[in-house]
């Protein structure tokens, strides 16, 4: 997705590979007669950069695009709509630190201090301490997401025509 926005643009980075890859996922589920789809959900995380308030609903509407691409590109949409779910969820400073540790930054004790400290608090206060330090473009450049992408879960049943026993 582009920044701020949540339709799907095929053409960018490997859009269209990613949902078909969802699609051919769960199509062989939806044909065949001896399986039954019993849940599918849709999550996008919400960016820890930028206010909270902003990136959730952002990412719920990534998520519900995600799902409206499917519904269209899929057999009996109808049936699979009625036991769909999307979401949204705060991604959180953790991945900025995990990425920051993992290349050696010394800053990264900087920033785990804050999550510490700020533990109790959403992202936006997480956020607002982060980028006043001195490092914060180095930050932003090296170490947020640059991808928004969308997950997708699924469950489903297979009937059996054997006993527990066979």
């Amino acid at each position: 997705f582009a920044i701020n926005k949540y339709d799907i643009n095929l053409k960018m980075s490997n859009n269209q590979a990613e949902l078909d890859h969802m699609l051919s996922d769960i199509a062989p589920v939806l044909s065949d007669s001896l399986a039954t789809l019993t849940s599918l959900g849709i999550y996008r995380l919400a960016s820890a950069d930028g206010p909270l308030k902003f990136n959730t609903p952002l990412s719920r509407n990534r998520a519900n695009s995600a799902l409206k691409w499917l519904l269209a590109h899929i057999e009996n949409g109808d049936k699979v709509k009625k036991i769909a779910r999307i979401g949204s969820r705060p991604e959180g400073w953790q991945p900025v630190l995990d990425a920051m540790v993992a290349a050696g930054d010394a800053d990264s004790t900087m920033v785990k201090n804050i999550l510490t400290r700020y533990a109790n608090f959403n992202d936006d206060v997480q956020e607002r301490e982060i980028r006043r330090l001195s490092c914060w473009e180095r930050i932003r450049t090296n170490y947020l997401q640059r991808d928004r992408k969308v997950e997708y879960r699924y469950t489903y049943t297979l009937k059996s025509f054997t006993s527990d026993e066979e």
